[in-house]
């Protein structure tokens, strides 16, 4: 248990950073006269650097363990945050989005693997894949929410700077971790077993494909820069921005948590409900009623998705190579992201947010509707 605890706490302070970039870095790239076409590249780059050497280090870790990834991403994530407070041109942000999500992929291509690996029972591991959820949303929310005030009263350079520091803390639980699973020996042939998608279940390539719509949807209105723009667009502040977004990811970690005992079937048809009504509500509603659904209703959906793809990532992931199969699960879904973030760039200026909105809905109804039916044989799995 005291794994689990060393890792929760490395992911807290992980996502707390992410929170806060989220907030920070659409709004200083506005500030800093970036137009939106180029946001939408830089922010396009970040998924594809992350997903590639994701899965380099999950068929890594595989083989050599995972604390060492744990280590380089410590490392990392500081210099990230350094070379953004270095940046004074697209490019330089862009080398800021490489470094970030490469440190951002040295852990996540471990920290589920981890987790799964030290749960007992399948209860027990999807029950650590919950908390490491409500850890997540609950400090992503935290950054978000205090990251807004760090920017209206400090401003964007000290925000960064903030950041730096805080991102220290990373190092000594890296450092602590301990490992007891045993390594496997290293080879090309083993590397290919785990990699070749004519080794997986039909379901397992089925949901590798779906998955690929909700990067698509993901792109626009869960991760990015279309929402903090949006609300920009709107007059709100930065401040106001990251409480609302803060908000948000507090009410998906405590709709996440309350639903964690509903079956698939009931947290898919759930998240399709409220998106569904969040997305055709966004373009329509005024100033305060906005600020709800944003914190509100999207945080709900939020919480029931992300919850949903927990309990699908244990059920259809091997043991034998969690960490490579989870990351080539989440292939598609980071193509998604990548191409829904830069056509979002293009989309905005020339049809308005209504359309990269609507857009979202549809991807997620695909990524909804056929997870559905690959699993509606298991559907009352929890």
């Amino acid at each position: 248990m005291e794994n689990i605890k060393n890792v929760l706490v490395l992911q807290g302070i992980n996502v707390f950073a992410q929170g806060s970039l989220e907030v920070l870095l659409p709004l200083l790239l506005v500030e800093r006269n970036i137009n939106i076409e180029s946001i939408g590249l830089i922010f396009a780059l970040g998924p594809l650097i992350f997903e590639f050497s994701r899965i380099l280090f999950a068929v890594l870790s595989d083989f050599f363990g995972r604390r060492k990834f744990f280590i380089i991403n410590s490392i990392l994530d500081s210099l990230g945050h350094l070379t953004y407070y270095l940046a004074n041109s697209p490019l330089g942000y862009a080398a800021g989005q490489i470094v970030d999500n490469f440190s951002s992929a040295s852990y996540w291509s471990v920290n589920r693997a981890f987790i799964l690996e030290q749960g007992k029972s399948m209860e027990e591991k999807k029950r650590n894949l919950v908390y490491m959820r409500t850890v997540d949303n609950t400090c992503q929310a935290a950054g978000r929410f205090i990251i807004g005030f760090v920017i209206a009263y400090f401003f964007f350079y000290n925000a960064l700077i903030f950041l730096i520091f805080f991102s220290l803390l990373l190092i000594p639980f890296a450092l602590n971790t301990k490992e007891k699973v045993k390594k496997k020996k290293f080879n090309l042939s083993n590397i290919w077993k785990v990699l070749n998608l004519k080794n997986k279940e039909k379901n397992f390539k089925r949901f590798l494909l779906f998955y690929s719509f909700w990067g698509l949807s993901n792109g626009i209105i869960f991760t990015g820069y279309v929402i903090p723009l949006f609300l920009k667009s709107k007059s709100f502040t930065p401040e106001v921005i990251g409480i609302l977004l803060g908000v948000q990811l507090l009410i998906a970690g405590i709709a996440g948590y309350a639903v964690r005992r509903l079956n698939l079937k009931h947290i898919l048809l759930s998240s399709i409900i409220f998106y569904s009504v969040f997305v055709l509500m966004l373009n329509i509603v005024d100033y305060y009623a906005l600020a709800i659904l944003i914190a509100i209703l999207l945080g709900i959906t939020i919480g029931f998705i992300y919850v949903g793809n927990e309990f699908i990532f244990s059920h259809i992931s091997c043991k034998k190579s969690y960490a490579t199969d989870l990351a080539l699960i989440i292939v598609g879904f980071h193509i998604g992201r990548s191409v829904s973030e830069a056509l979002a760039g293009f989309l905005i200026p020339l049809f308005g947010y209504a359309s990269v909105f609507l857009f979202s809905i549809a991807t997620f109804l695909i990524y909804a509707i056929g997870s559905y039916a690959i699993f509606k044989k298991n559907l009352n799995v929890m």
